[in-house]
């Protein structure tokens, strides 16, 4: 068991011990760590076993049924390798974004769109994972089903993408701040991620504390939607000026 959980175990009743996350990311050379031995975890280069429709049709019947132990089965099965995935696909994009506000930044920033789709991807179908922690908790006594987690995501991605837009207009380093955002999202994960792990391979299932990993993963979503959008706004702005300028010439 690591020290940081080892550090944050809690009592949350008489007869159940859960794994507390710390409120506290770790750095991010830290989460470039978890996520170099995540990389190494057997499954995370392999295909998930099961489509993202055959996942949710799955996960639907056994909450239709009201089968924790089938939601508990799916979550062995797929939860650990979906996360190994988003953390290893995170950690490479924000090495990525790094890069590009460094030394080759157009050479970079063209890898960093390239990475954000499957990136993206990785990210969806972790929080496709955990969603089923969260209906296997919603079929407790005196709890609710889950919320959407998206239902605010294009509202959020839009607003940070025109201050970036601004930024870019006030000359500030925008490529700058896009690494530390990306950065900052890798590290808000890592903590919900490496708990759930750890509960995990425990076989702790009834430890596992879905709800702050998906809002972790939701807002690693949100970190490169905006990102996305961003890199879009920039390439169509450039074309257009493009355009204009061949057509004054001609």
């Amino acid at each position: 068991m690591s020290p940081f959980v080892q550090r944050t175990m809690v009592t949350v009743d008489r007869s159940c011990m859960r794994l507390a996350i710390s409120l506290t990311p770790p750095s991010l050379d830290e989460a470039f760590a978890f996520a170099e031995t995540l990389s190494r975890r057997p499954g995370v280069t392999s295909e998930p076993v099961m489509s993202d429709h055959q996942w949710e049709q799955a996960v639907t019947a056994a909450v239709t049924r009201g089968d924790r132990g089938g939601l508990a089965i799916l979550l062995q099965v797929e939860l650990v390798p979906a996360i190994a995935r988003a953390l290893v696909a995170m950690a490479d994009t924000v090495r990525c974004a790094i890069a590009s506000s460094k030394g080759q930044p157009e050479a970079c920033m063209l890898e960093l769109a390239e990475r954000l789709d499957p990136t993206q991807l990785a990210v969806t179908r972790a929080g496709k994972a955990i969603w089923a922690g969260e209906h296997r908790e919603g079929l407790l006594p005196g709890h609710a089903p889950p919320p959407s987690p998206h239902s605010n995501a294009t509202e959020r991605a839009w607003s940070k993408m025109v201050d970036y837009v601004h930024m870019e207009m006030a000359r500030d380093d925008v490529r700058q701040v896009i690494a530390d955002d990306l950065g900052k999202a890798l590290r808000e994960l890592t903590h919900p991620a490496q708990a759930a792990i750890e509960c995990m391979d425990m076989g702790a299932v009834d430890d596992l504390l879905p709800y702050p990993l998906q809002q972790a993963l939701v807002e690693a979503y949100d970190a490169l939607s905006a990102v996305r959008l961003h890199l879009l706004a920039t390439y169509l702005a450039e074309t257009m000026a493009m355009q204009t300028l061949s057509s004054d010439l001609s």
